[in-house]
């Protein structure tokens, strides 16, 4: 029953709804390992660089305009026009990955059945309505990477699973 394990505390009620948990250590780790393992993109290391460069290039391009437009000679001015427009649509056409960041949200969304299953457990074992579920998820350019869900309760926070897609990694 909901109520016969409330002086006990988070983990071991979960543990009762025989529910593992994951040590937090355990989850800090997998956080750091997958922050190390989604690292941001060259571009988005050196956008600064690029973006001078960029610059210094349409620059460039604008004073071989000018210099042909002043002397009248139509190949500079030609090829200072290629200068200006093709870094405008090199720079359209790069794709830079940024950093990854863990987002937690409220609720379950959409789980794995085992993820699920324990979710369920833990929310009859504690009852429904004092536990909040909230789900990390890891966001890089709008892809989910490796969620974990945790459960609260104003006694303390556990977590109940690290998955990556249909794989159950804790």
């Amino acid at each position: 029953m909901p109520f016969d394990s409330m002086s006990l505390d988070l983990a071991t009620r979960v543990r009762l709804a025989g529910v593992p948990v994951v040590p937090m250590d355990k989850l800090e780790a997998h956080k750091a390992e997958q922050l190390r393992l989604h690292p941001p993109g060259w571009l988005y290391l050196h956008r600064e660089g690029v973006r001078f460069t960029l610059c210094a290039t349409i620059a460039a391009g604008w004073a071989a305009v000018l210099i042909g437009w002043v002397y009248a000679e139509p190949a500079g001015s030609m090829v200072g026009w290629g200068w200006v427009v093709a870094p405008l649509f090199v720079s359209l056409s790069l794709r830079s990955r940024g950093p990854a960041q863990w987002r937690e949200k409220i609720g379950l969304g959409n789980l794995p059945a085992t993820i699920g299953a324990r979710a369920s457990a833990v929310a009859r074992e504690i009852g429904v309505g004092r536990v909040t579920f909230v789900r990390g998820e890891l966001i890089q350019n709008k892809v989910l990477l490796d969620p974990y869900l945790l459960a609260m309760t104003p006694d303390g926070c556990v977590c109940i699973g690290i998955w990556d897609g249909d794989t159950i990694i804790a």
